[in-house]
């Protein structure tokens, strides 16, 4: 039995020699049916699927207000948390309104161990703060912080933290005392 290729032929430019433009001669087609839409600045397969998936995703929650028949609660949630995200005259009216407890607790924070308590409810809850955990394939351990990378080990800094604080706190009073 022969083995098939699992290379999609259907996007080659079979006009364009390979010797002189292989570029074109694998892309032409397919850059051809699919030419950048005015809203990128780039465009390929992957950006493609994105915004295919985001289509249909769309198409799903649409249709879910439209169903006759009793929504279970995973399509009820969703149906509810998108028609919430769509209401765009609710969101104006409450502007940043629904913010101001967390703010006000936020700009109550005095210690470091408060800071840290609280970052950690924060990224409990799938907010980063200060800092980013994430892997690479470097064998390097690093944190991301908005002063640069620290090695895993170091001690970070009195005085970065409690700048941070200052920081925070400032930016939280400022949004409470605008809303």
């Amino acid at each position: 039995m022969a083995l098939k290729s699992g290379v999609d032929r259907s996007g080659f430019d079979l006009s364009v020699k390979p010797g002189d433009d292989f570029f074109q001669h694998v892309n032409g087609t397919w850059i051809k049916r699919n030419p950048i839409p005015p809203e990128y600045s780039r465009w390929g397969s992957f950006p493609k699927l994105r915004d295919d998936n985001l289509i249909a995703l769309r198409e799903i929650l649409d249709d879910l207000p439209k169903q006759k028949a009793a929504l279970s609660d995973e399509r009820r949630k969703l149906r509810d948390f998108y028609r919430t995200a769509m209401d765009e005259a609710e969101i104006q009216r409450l502007g940043a309104s629904p913010l101001k407890p967390s703010l006000q607790r936020i700009g109550k924070i005095e210690s470091q161990k408060e800071l840290v308590t609280d970052i950690g409810r924060l990224r409990a809850t799938g907010i980063d703060t200060l800092f980013n955990l994430s892997s690479s394939r470097t064998r390097s351990k690093v944190i991301d912080t908005p002063h640069g990378w620290i090695k895993a080990g170091w001690v970070c800094q009195t005085e970065i933290i409690t700048s941070e604080l200052r920081r925070i706190r400032a930016v939280c009073a400022i949004c409470i005392a605008n809303m």
